[in-house]
């Protein structure tokens, strides 16, 4: 991914970010919504994954060791236990869907950081990652456009979705194309970047012989 592409990104998380503090629905900012019912129960599940997909990257991590075993076999029993307890919980109170896309604006930005610090270093996982949030932050905006009544505890659905919830929406969209679609010219810097290493053996065997 280019250099470039990576601060668009970064400054699209960001502007996602900032809309929380926008009108989203009726009187109600985007901050508001995400401190709505059920945002603590919320987070302990999205903690509780987070846990888990820790435990299995460190059950996976090379070279094997004893401490890594451990911590992933702890983690992935303690993972599933706090996901269990809080759907549980969500039964009675409800999920907040704001609170989600606001954990997964975070996961955007703070991967898209890491992704401009460190060049090639995980670049592939890196962007699942911020596509996947994009695609949830995407999907928990359609459920506040069409779930309003859900969502706020009102009495009757309430319709009028603000622009700060519109914006959030815009970013993602352009997050998710920009990932998905690839320039021409990129494809073949990214091939050009390839074929470097492969020449670059050429020359230095040519060289031995």
């Amino acid at each position: 991914m280019k250099q470039y592409s990576r601060f668009i990104i970064i400054g699209l998380g960001l502007l996602a970010f900032f809309s929380y503090a926008l009108p989203w629905k009726h009187t109600y900012s985007g901050i508001v919504l995400v401190n709505g019912p059920g945002w603590l129960t919320t987070l302990v599940l999205i903690g509780s994954l987070f846990i888990l997909g820790l435990g299995i990257f460190s059950l996976k991590r090379t070279p094997v060791n004893p401490r890594s075993i451990t911590l992933g076999l702890l983690l992935c029993g303690l993972g599933p236990l706090l996901s269990v307890a809080s759907i549980i919980n969500l039964i009675d109170e409800r999920m907040n869907f704001i609170t989600i896309s606001f954990a997964s604006t975070i996961v955007v930005i703070v991967c898209s950081v890491y992704l401009l610090a460190h060049n090639n270093s995980n670049e592939s996982l890196l962007k699942r990652i911020i596509l996947t949030c994009s695609i949830v932050g995407l999907a928990c905006f359609i459920i506040l456009v069409f779930s309003s009544r859900y969502i706020l505890n009102a009495q009757q659905d309430i319709d009028n979705t603000k622009y700060g919830a519109f914006l959030f929406a815009i970013c993602y969209i352009l997050i998710i194309i920009r990932l998905i679609y690839k320039p021409e010219k990129e494809i073949h810097s990214d091939s050009a970047v390839d074929q470097n290493p492969q020449e670059d053996n050429i020359v230095n065997t040519s060289h031995n012989q």
